[in-house]
């Protein structure tokens, strides 16, 4: 057996992702279809903790803005639109550890959506499931995301920032 090496397009990131599948989820009426490749953990100086997903884009013909890159050097100033299709991008999360290995999920956190997604798929919450999640184990998070494929649209907080959730119902065209 062998691993694949995730290696994310480092011209497109989080945010440029989620205005892709916000795009297509308002202009094209179609959700994204996403596969998690890959989860991870680290910390940074701050002491914050980090969950980072990386997800393949597995849509065909899905358009994105990417970040323009002369001569090998990423200009974050100057955007793209690109076929971003079969392309991997590293989503981060910040979290909170409640314990050692364990941390805290709140309904109201960015991860909640896609979390509570896999882990009603893996029948360890009850579908309909609307409480958050306490003492999670990083081994329990990646086991219910890795692999994890599914249609991807985004939702908005209250100060309009996008996140990351799966589509259960089906798009329809409006005429």
């Amino acid at each position: 057996m062998f691993n694949l090496i995730v290696r994310p397009n480092k011209r497109i990131d989080k945010d440029l992702l989620l205005k892709g599948i916000k795009y297509s989820n308002d202009y094209l009426k179609k959700p994204v279809l996403l596969r998690i490749l890959e989860v991870g953990e680290s910390s940074n100086i701050f002491d914050n903790h980090i969950i980072y997903i990386n997800v393949e884009i597995r849509q065909h013909v899905f358009k994105c803005k990417a970040y323009k890159c002369d001569n090998g050097k990423l200009d974050k100033s100057k955007l793209e639109t690109v076929n971003a299709s079969n392309e991997v991008v590293t989503l981060t999360y910040n979290v909170e550890w409640s314990a050692i290995e364990h941390m805290t999920i709140e309904k109201y956190h960015d991860l909640w959506p896609l979390l509570n997604y896999a882990f009603e798929q893996n029948n360890m919450v009850q579908r309909g499931n609307h409480q958050g999640f306490k003492d999670i184990k990083i081994s329990t998070l990646k086991n219910a995301l890795n692999n994890l494929e599914f249609k991807a649209c985004t939702g908005a907080n209250d100060d309009g920032t996008l996140f990351l959730e799966p589509y259960i119902k089906e798009f329809t065209k409006q005429k």
